[in-house]
């Protein structure tokens, strides 16, 4: 059951490793470049699947979704899961499969069982 979290974890890590290394290597070039030379803007084709929100806003995520284990078997997790979050004062939005919260940033989190 722990080693989801730490897999998490450890891609997490080495997504922001790359992008560091990346934005090193980025600044280097850029700073060997002429400063007087006009910079051309280089586009890229989208890569396959991307979501163009400016044709297809409904598509772009809003939300992260957790399932959380025995949600569906045991019925005391549900009722365990709205005490904690109503003593971290979160406003929580009930559905049928689960609860909606805010995170700080204020982006939705959805938790709840397989059916939500």
């Amino acid at each position: 059951m722990r080693r989801r979290p730490i897999l998490v974890g450890i891609v997490t890590l080495a997504i922001a490793v790359a992008f560091a290394v990346t934005s090193i290597v980025v600044g280097k070039s850029r700073s060997k470049n002429n400063a007087s030379a006009p910079q051309q803007k280089v586009t890229k084709p989208d890569l396959p699947g991307t979501v163009d929100g400016n044709v297809n806003p409904e598509l772009i995520q809003d939300h992260i979704a957790y399932t959380l284990a025995n949600w569906d078997t045991d019925k005391s997790v549900r009722s365990s899961m709205e005490a904690e979050l109503k003593r971290r004062n979160l406003e929580i939005r009930s559905t049928e499969g689960g609860f909606h919260v805010k995170d700080p940033d204020g982006f939705e989190v959805q938790m709840g069982g397989k059916k939500q």
